[in-house]
């Protein structure tokens, strides 16, 4: 429930939860998937503004601030108790290297041949996808509310 924006270079390997699940569920119904290692990572890594950059054109105010400046701020809000959805995460933020290592870029060619095999095309991880994902974490109470009205995209009851 952060209010700041944490700035890194970084590109991120990333995989829809629902995404994943249905993966498993349908490679793990192909005899031919057996033995086979599968990662179920977008093969696209994306950076964190791709991801996050968007919060105030959704009524966020999450100024972008350096990572150092987003950890103090952490560190004070865990002290001070609460409920934040990153606690179960603090001691790897505690030891987490920002900008000076390379994150791992994981083979996707089993689970791509298998998608296509199945005609099941990767998610669109646009805009709009993280749109739907910021409205789903304002409703669960994981982000606070909005301070202004939803962009249209969604208030029209947008499919999730």
């Amino acid at each position: 429930r952060s209010t700041l924006f944490p700035y890194t270079t970084l590109f991120r390997s990333v995989g829809t939860v629902d995404d994943v699940a249905r993966m498993v569920v349908l490679f793990s119904l192909q005899d031919r998937a057996i033995g086979r290692t599968f990662h179920l990572v977008h093969p696209d890594m994306l950076e964190w503004e791709q991801m996050f950059g968007h919060l105030d054109s959704h009524g966020y105010d999450a100024p972008v601030v350096s990572w150092e400046e987003w950890r103090a701020s952490f560190d004070r809000k865990v002290a001070a108790g609460g409920d934040n959805a990153l606690v179960p995460l603090t001691d790897m933020i505690a030891n987490l290297k920002v900008d000076n290592i390379d994150w791992p870029r994981f083979g996707v060619d089993n689970a791509r041949s298998f998608r296509e095999q199945l005609g099941i095309p990767y998610p669109v991880l646009d805009q709009r996808y993280f749109s739907v994902m910021y409205e789903y974490l304002a409703d669960s109470g994981m982000l606070p509310p909005a301070r202004s009205a939803r962009p249209a995209s969604l208030s029209s009851g947008a499919a999730r």
